[in-house]
């Protein structure tokens, strides 16, 4: 199980209650329980633009969990690369003693 750290379970909770925060919003207008003023209404834009940053965060760093992955990747195809050419002059060197 990996560590998950502060900023990235913050996040997760940033989309969770800006979710809930439209949502409340939403259930609580349709029913008139709110008459808003102005500042009331701009609610769901505080709620989706907290969500939207959230979201955008959690990509930056599945992108750089992918950036990484990638360099380990190319690491390994680097180490198999190095692998076949001791292999062939092992290879090289055994058969031309017999």
């Amino acid at each position: 199980m990996r560590k998950i750290d502060s900023l990235e379970k913050l996040a997760s909770v940033a989309v969770y209650a800006g979710a809930i925060i439209i949502l409340v919003w939403a259930i609580l207008k349709s029913f008139h329980v709110i008459q808003s003023p102005v500042w009331m209404e701009m609610i769901p834009y505080f709620g989706g633009g907290i969500s939207l940053l959230a979201i955008a965060y959690q990509a930056g760093k599945l992108m750089q969990k992918v950036d990484e992955m990638a360099m380990e990747i190319r690491k390994l195809a680097g180490f198999n690369e190095r692998i076949l050419k001791i292999e062939t002059k092992c290879d090289e060197r055994h058969s031309s003693k017999r």
